[in-house]
């Protein structure tokens, strides 16, 4: 919407600004746009009350990215990588900065085995299937470990891997990594970790989890970390 679009210009506007600011200092910032955007599309109660209903919108979801990645939050990058990204950011289009602030990333997990949106959490991580998720600098492959090579959707991958390259600058890398492996964490650790949420919080941001034995399984190969998952850094701002 022109309100999303507005929003994001100002986020862009103050990335250097709150690059020098504390984590308190940066979800009061956030909070308070939050709120202000609320305001201006006329929802008259606060939108961190109506939870777990508004997980799923698309503002708050690139808020907690801008939040959480590369750009402004805990990162194993190097603090010159993180000037370096910024600046980016600062020059790039609309469509472009958005790609940087939030990954995107796409499964086979349906019945056609073809590539499918989904939400880049770590429900996602299902290990009969194969995940392509877009970082911007990278492109990672990821297969899960009871996947079948006859699904790998190879087609999909080139032929969306042609058209970044035609688009992108600077061209991302591809990694291919399995479930388990070492290279999997850069995946992971861009995800929001949905598998520490409750039940509920866990329907509302990812509905294709439908049983709760999906959830064990999950729930059992990725440790908890201190890391906030997006409904709970809504509810701590």
């Amino acid at each position: 919407s022109a309100v999303q679009s507005a929003s994001a210009v100002q986020v862009g506007g103050n990335v250097e600004k709150l690059g020098t600011a504390s984590g308190e200092q940066l979800d009061g910032w956030l909070g308070d746009l939050i709120k202000e955007v609320a305001k201006r599309e006329g929802v008259s109660k606060n939108p961190l009350e109506f939870m777990p209903s508004n997980l799923g919108e698309p503002f708050l979801r690139r808020l907690y990215d801008l939040r959480t990645g590369p750009l402004l939050g805990d990162t194993h990058n190097a603090s010159d990588d993180m000037f370096c990204l910024r600046k980016l950011f600062l020059r790039l289009g609309l469509d472009a900065s958005l790609s940087l602030m939030s990954p995107h990333m796409l499964s086979t997990l349906n019945e056609s085995n073809n590539l499918t949106t989904v939400p880049s959490d770590t429900l996602a991580l299902w290990s009969q299937s194969y995940l392509v998720c877009d970082l911007f600098d990278k492109v990672v492959v990821w297969r899960g470990q009871s996947s079948k090579p006859s699904d790998s959707p190879e087609i999909e991958l080139s032929h969306l891997l042609e058209q970044l390259h035609a688009q992108r600058f600077p061209t991302p890398t591809l990694v291919r990594c399995t479930e388990g492996s070492s290279m999997a964490r850069i995946l992971v650790s861009r995800l929001n970790p949905t598998h520490q949420d409750s039940q509920k919080d866990q329907l509302a941001t990812f509905a294709a989890l439908t049983s709760p034995e999906e959830k064990q399984l999950i729930s059992q190969k990725y440790p908890r970390t201190d890391v906030f998952s997006l409904a709970k850094w809504l509810r701590n701002l």
